[in-house]
C-alpha cells in the first residue's frame, strides 16, 4: 500500500458531515469490500480532508470476502496497516475525538470505525455498531 500525503486540517464542515455520513451509513449492512471497515474509514476520510484522497492513494485491490481481505493485509494486523497508510498521526484511544478513526472489536473482529463522542461507530451485519470509547485500543487523529 502506499501512504496518504496529508498533512491538512479537517474541512470547516466536519461536524456537519459526521452527522450526514453516520445518518447514510446507519442502516447500511457489512459488505466485505464495499461496507467493511476500511472502506467505512475511508469514505470518512475522503469526506472531512480535503488534502487526503485514500480511494486513490491507497490503491486497494477489489475483495469480496474476510481470506482476501487478510491476503491485502500481508500479515500485518488493521492496526499496523493503518500505521503505515501514514498521513493520521496515532493518539491514545483516551484523547480521541469526535470525527477520528479508531480501532475497536465489532463483530468479534477488530475494526475501523469512526469516534462520535464517548461512542464509536463502525460497520455492522445490519448497519452502523455503536461501542463505547472505552473500546478502543488504537486511535488516529483525523
Amino acid at each position: 500500500m502506499r501512504k496518504l500525503n496529508g498533512h491538512g486540517a479537517r474541512r470547516q464542515d466536519w461536524p456537519l458531515l459526521l452527522e450526514i455520513y453516520i445518518d447514510q451509513t446507519s442502516h447500511k449492512a457489512f459488505a466485505w469490500g464495499t461496507h467493511d471497515c476500511v472502506s467505512f474509514a475511508i469514505g470518512w476520510l475522503a469526506l472531512v480532508r480535503q488534502d487526503l484522497h485514500p480511494v486513490e492513494e491507497l490503491a486497494l485491490d477489489d475483495y469480496g470476502s474476510a481470506v482476501e481481505a487478510l491476503h491485502l493485509l500481508k500479515g500485518r494486523s488493521v492496526e499496523q496497516a493503518v500505521n503505515e497508510w501514514g498521513g493520521l498521526p496515532s493518539v491514545t484511544p483516551a484523547y480521541a475525538r469526535r470525527g477520528d478513526i479508531v480501532l475497536v472489536e465489532i463483530l468479534d473482529r477488530a475494526c475501523l470505525a469512526v469516534c462520535t463522542g464517548e461512542s464509536a461507530a463502525g460497520p455492522g451485519m445490519h448497519g452502523l455498531e455503536i461501542v463505547p470509547m472505552t473500546a478502543a485500543v488504537a486511535a488516529w487523529a483525523v
